[in-house]
């Protein structure tokens, strides 16, 4: 009910009236429908999940703390939650499954799930849902602050680059619409 976006999947099997049948059902609730095809991840989480695995391939490299990238993408690109917690909240089982689904189909390097994942993953560490992930969710709500405002001005627009790529390789392959993404 919150979400006015809906990702309608048109396979080899889907008939037009199906198509037309949930896109105008969409339109009747007042949500925005986006026909595409039967790809990994779709829009939503293709461009989600790929942003989520730039900031911890980030993080992996000791380029951020995993706290400096989320104050980056809260603070500096009004965002209610940075990639890092994102992840521990989305629970990091499932963003690793949908990480490698993706870099499966794509076979980019830059789709490979980063390593930290993986690690958090094998060791039960899965985020909000076990109580310890990139964070220890024990203690209550994060709190997180600005330590560098300018090194995080820098991490916010290294990965808002990478997600508009993302985003302009996934309309210039005619995939989806630069409305559907926007939306």
């Amino acid at each position: 009910p919150v979400q006015r976006f809906v990702e309608v999947i048109r396979t080899d099997l889907t008939s037009d009236a199906t198509v037309d049948f949930v896109t105008s059902l969409a339109a009747s609730l007042g949500k925005h429908a986006a026909v595409i095809g039967d790809d990994p991840g779709f829009i939503v989480n293709r461009l989600l999940l790929v942003y989520i695995n730039h900031a911890l391939w980030l993080l992996d490299l000791g380029h951020a703390t995993a706290e400096q990238l989320d104050v980056a993408m809260r603070e500096h690109a009004g965002y209610p939650m940075g990639p890092v917690e994102l992840a521990d909240l989305i629970g990091l089982d499932t963003c690793l499954e949908v990480i490698r689904t993706i870099h499966a189909a794509t076979g980019r390097e830059v789709d490979r799930p980063a390593a930290s994942l993986v690690d958090h993953v094998a060791y039960g560490r899965l985020g909000r849902k076990s109580g310890m992930g990139y964070y220890d969710h024990s203690a209550g709500p994060l709190t997180l602050v600005s330590t560098d405002a300018a090194r995080e001005t820098q991490l916010c627009e290294d990965l808002l680059v990478a997600y508009l790529g993302d985003a302009i390789d996934m309309n210039h392959s005619g995939y989806a619409s630069r409305e559907d993404i926007d939306a």
